[in-house]
């Protein structure tokens, strides 16, 4: 008779790993648009997602559907920033 053995991780364990995870990506994330790709969409999409406006085709519809629920749950973009001044 074969037995069935699978692997189950606590629900702690598993909090623990993406609570960790989140914590670094928090740590080392930029604090307003970077520069990288020659700071190309960033603030359109940031103007867009605050004023529940449409960017440039193809408008990146989940994006900014994900960035307005932030602003709905938090209030703010980036904590201690003002968009207009990214």
């Amino acid at each position: 008779m074969t037995e069935n053995r699978t692997l189950r991780l606590s629900p702690l364990v598993v909090l623990a790993v993406v609570g960790l995870a989140f914590a670094l990506y928090v740590a080392t994330m930029a604090p307003g648009l970077t520069w990288a790709n020659q700071g190309a969409d960033g603030g359109e999409l940031i103007a867009a997602a605050r004023t529940n406006g449409v960017p440039h085709p193809p408008g990146y519809p989940l994006y900014i559907l994900l960035l307005q629920l932030w602003l709905k749950v938090t209030g703010v973009l980036f904590p201690g920033s003002e968009p207009a001044r990214l």
